[in-house]
């Protein structure tokens, strides 16, 4: 499990680098959608990692944190699923200032409160896993060590 999610990890770390190099070309040529697909695919990657985590460091309370790790990779795939797909639809349609109101509305409506919710799940998540890393006296350094 540990060699498939360093994979999928760097997967998504070369995903991520591509992203950052090529941002405000996308942006020039408005390709939100496929920003927005590269990034869904970029969490899905990482999307083991917090059960890697709590293999390797091997406590109960790790296990409850990499619950909400989880969760909240998860929920950061779906919503940039949606956002691709709303983007793709918002394009299609006609360009009326009526239909741009309601699109922006219906895409902050969701990605606001639902991104809101994905960001306290990560926050409960890193604050169990750094919790059981000063337990075990841990630091990051000694975490990396062990995945290579």
């Amino acid at each position: 499990m540990i060699l498939s999610t360093v994979i999928l990890g760097w997967i998504g770390m070369g995903i991520f680098i591509t992203v950052f190099f090529t941002f405000l070309k996308l942006m020039k040529n408005k390709e939100h959608g496929f920003l927005h697909l590269l990034m869904g695919i970029m969490y899905a990657m990482w999307l083991p990692l917090p059960f890697a985590l709590y293999s390797e460091i091997g406590q109960d309370f790790v296990f409850t944190g990499s619950i909400f790790g989880f969760v909240y990779l998860f929920m950061l795939v779906i919503t940039m699923g949606f956002q691709t797909g709303h983007i793709v639809h918002v394009v299609k349609q006609e360009q009326s200032e009526i239909w741009g109101e309601r699109a922006s509305w219906m895409l902050d409506t969701f990605t606001t409160s639902f991104e809101g919710l994905a960001s306290v799940f990560k926050s409960i998540w890193s604050i169990f896993l750094s919790y059981c890393l000063l337990v075990k006296r841990r630091n990051m350094d000694g975490c990396i060590n062990e995945f290579v």
